[in-house]
């Protein structure tokens, strides 16, 4: 079953306690599960559907974490979301503080609120960002280094922004609008920056399962409604629109198998949809079983932090991304590239 959910491996992935008690040889090859939930409390003009954000979406979502304290994740949370919660629910907040010191969480906060910044001037950005950070450091949560370009907000003037950040994240099916990629490498750089290519949908894990083990979801309780939203997401359960989910550099593999909004884990409607969007604890089982098959054990961004350390994975410099880019670009002597064209084949656009 992990073996066709994953369509990599066979082999499980390493819990983090195995990884770290491991000899060298059997460290030598780590395996990854990444995922990025991101949530947004403060989202939607009505403040009940914020509201329902917080009890139905991220609330149960905290829960299940507490429950498998083996899982590893990535949360993003805007600044003006996590005051949102404090002035409504502290104990959310709380709770979300005990997963990050636990280091069961890797909070990913960049922007006080989550705005369409490549239109605005530079100014707003930044301003923007040191208001997050005093954000954060009142509600006790340590700036980071790491910026999330969420809904395809992406481009080269995150290379200005390297007093504030190391890393970048985008996601491939906004690349893959503009650029054909190899993305058998980690990491690339625009500017001198490194950006980490992110992928991967619950859905479209939740369509392998499912057809992988058909009696797996009735076991679990999903119903026929639940079976026909998992067959119609086609942007988000469709495989082609994730060409960055495996990767392998050395003895290194990766798989994404989440990077989008995080209310898919409790309910399939989204928290607008006031008559709708209450958490259901089948769906949520079954979220739960795709994650467990995962076996979401070593932390999130190992990756990230590989790369800080200047580790054999440290490959940025070597790969350069660029939306100035003509043609496919030369290799360095010795090192097979991840191709960028900025004329390759342009896919459809796509969902995130």
């Amino acid at each position: 079953m992990a073996d066709v959910a994953l369509g990599h491996s066979p082999e499980p992935f390493a819990t983090c306690n195995e990884t770290h008690n491991a000899s060298r040889a059997e460290a030598s090859a780590c395996k990854m599960a990444l995922g990025l939930f991101h949530f947004n409390p403060h989202w939607g003009g009505q403040l009940r559907s914020r509201h329902r954000h917080c009890t139905e979406a991220l609330a149960p979502f905290l829960r299940a974490l507490k429950r498998h304290p083996g899982w590893r994740v990535n949360l993003e949370i805007s600044g003006s979301g996590l005051e949102f919660l404090q002035d409504y629910y502290p104990a959310l907040v709380a709770s979300l503080r005990e997963l990050v010191s636990a280091g069961q969480v890797e909070l990913i906060s960049s922007l006080y609120t989550p705005a369409l910044w490549i239109a605005f001037p530079r100014r707003d950005l930044i301003e923007s960002i040191l208001r997050n950070r005093d954000c954060l450091m009142k509600l006790g949560f340590k700036p980071t280094r790491i910026f999330f370009s969420q809904e395809a907000f992406f481009g080269e003037v995150v290379s200005t922004l390297s007093d504030y950040f190391d890393i970048f994240i985008c996601k491939d099916d906004y690349l893959n609008h503009f650029f054909s990629i190899d993305y058998s490498n980690p990491c690339f750089a625009v500017g001198g920056k490194q950006v980490i290519v992110a992928s991967g949908h619950l859905l479209y894990e939740s369509s392998l399962l499912a057809h992988a083990e058909p009696q797996l979801a009735p076991a679990l309780g999903l119903t026929e409604r639940h079976r026909l939203y998992i067959e119609h997401s086609s942007e988000l359960n469709n495989g082609r629109n994730f060409p960055a989910r495996n990767g392998r550099f050395g003895s290194v593999e990766w798989h994404w198998y989440h990077c989008g909004d995080g209310n898919h884990f409790g309910t399939i409607y989204k928290p607008q949809d006031l008559e709708r969007s209450y958490n259901d604890p089948a769906w949520e089982r079954w979220c739960e079983a795709v994650s467990a098959i995962m076996n979401i054990a070593v932390f999130g961004f190992l990756l990230f932090r590989s790369l800080r350390r200047g580790s054999t994975l440290h490959i940025a410099g070597n790969c350069r991304f660029s939306s100035r880019a003509r043609g496919t670009q030369r290799p360095r002597k010795g090192f097979t590239p991840g191709w960028v064209t900025a004329r390759g084949p342009r896919p459809a656009r796509t969902g995130c």
